[in-house]
């Protein structure tokens, strides 16, 4: 049975503490503070996701970058290097789904969405 994207970063997560990582670097999910943005309107809502893969099994992935805007509104922003992950999004799960598909190797599966 396939599990969801959250399932799978608390899987994930839990596979990259050692004592330390986890209280030194680990991982960040915060709601955004209500702000007005050319990505997001006045008090819209979202998410930041931030990992630091020093450390980790993902640690040395290819960077990437991209922008999403589906066509529903929901914006997405992220970006990979061999050290860190960081994304901000409407959609908390549609975040950790980028996460997911890149530490997988695959690439992002988005739907309606265009990159930048």
């Amino acid at each position: 049975m396939a599990i969801d994207d959250l399932e799978w970063l608390g899987t994930w997560y839990q596979q990259q503490c050692n004592g330390t990582w986890e209280h030194q670097k680990g991982m960040l999910l915060e709601p955004l503070p209500p702000i007005e943005s050319s990505t997001r309107g006045p008090g819209e809502p979202g998410w930041r996701l931030r990992i630091d893969l020093r450390g980790t099994a993902a640690s040395g992935h290819a960077p990437r970058r991209m922008s999403v805007c589906s066509f529903e509104g929901a914006w997405l922003r992220c970006a990979l290097s061999g050290q860190h992950f960081e994304g901000e999004g409407l959609d908390v799960e549609r975040l950790v789904g980028v996460f997911r598909r890149w530490i997988d190797r695959e690439p992002p599966v988005l739907g309606a969405a265009s990159a930048g």
